[in-house]
């Protein structure tokens, strides 16, 4: 059992596990989803079986062929316009422009602001289906911080997915 939340400038998330007497709460001044990760990851810490059902559920992390590097061009593109909050809203579908305008993208801007540049944009997952492209990219900054992106891009070209986490 999960729950996160947040107000402005606070996130938290709880994660209990009553069979095996643990819960872990997670609580940050900062308005990015990593709480949810480091809960993730602290229960793991405790509950192996836990991390290691979760490490599949997250799919393989290792770096595959690229076999359609026109959509990767495109999705770093976009990806590199986000952290510098300078996307055009009309690639995305409406319903994510209205999760991601304004400040969906502010936050991450801010979140990306101190990490310098990309250092590093690798495919690990790639699904086509249905006229959408599902992609996933372990993303490295120069200073340090890695992180899971993925995209769903719809058969209109919009991309009507994005998610963000912590890379484990």
């Amino acid at each position: 059992m999960s729950h996160s939340g947040g107000i402005a400038g606070f996130t938290s998330h709880i994660i209990r596990f009553p069979a095996e007497d643990l819960a872990v709460v997670v609580l940050v001044n900062d308005v990015s989803n990593v709480t949810q990760s480091l809960a993730f990851q602290i229960a793991g810490l405790y509950l192996p079986k836990f991390a290691a059902a979760r490490a599949a559920a997250n799919g393989p992390t290792a770096v595959i062929e690229d076999k359609d590097p026109e959509t990767t061009k495109f999705l770093r593109g976009v990806f590199e316009k986000m952290i510098t909050g300078d996307v055009d809203q009309n690639l995305f579908a409406p319903d994510l422009q209205k999760n991601l305008f304004p400040n969906g993208i502010a936050q991450l801007k801010g979140l990306a602001s101190t990490q310098g540049p990309i250092k590093s944009f690798e495919l690990v997952r790639s699904n086509d289906a249905g006229g959408n492209k599902a992609r996933s990219y372990r993303v490295a900054f120069e200073k340090g911080l890695r992180l899971v992106l993925s995209f769903t891009v719809d058969a209109q070209g919009k991309i009507a997915g994005a998610q963000l986490r912590p890379a484990d």
